[in-house]
């Protein structure tokens, strides 16, 4: 059900013109649907990766709040793939701020 609606609301936000930002850290049908929806309504996509090495996404989700099991996340890191266009930006190397400017520099460039 809740995909459902998420599906409504973005169709409602389309129809108004409004900016969306989708964060989707699986991509599974659903993301895919919500995709076709963005694409249909005309919207540019702009795919933002975070990147680190998987030794590095194992060690910081063992400090998370709520861990999740090595499998989960090696299965996230063979998954996520940055298509060529895509802002990729390496977690290791950049601060959090770094990443924040990084971002907002490459939207402010495509005008989005």
């Amino acid at each position: 059900i809740a995909r459902n609606v998420g599906e409504y609301f973005l169709k409602q936000v389309t129809e108004n013109e409004l900016p969306v930002i989708l964060e989707e850290v699986f991509h599974d049908d659903y993301h895919g649907r919500l995709l076709s929806i963005l694409n249909e309504k005309g919207y540019h996509i702009l795919g933002i990766y975070i990147d680190a090495p998987k030794d590095v996404l194992l060690s910081r989700n063992r400090n998370r709040t709520k861990v999740k099991s090595d499998e989960i996340i090696l299965r996230f890191a063979d998954q996520s793939k940055a298509k060529e266009g895509d802002l990729v930006i390496d977690a290791v190397r950049n601060s959090v701020e770094d990443i924040v400017k990084q971002i907002i520099v490459k939207v402010e460039e495509l005008r989005l």
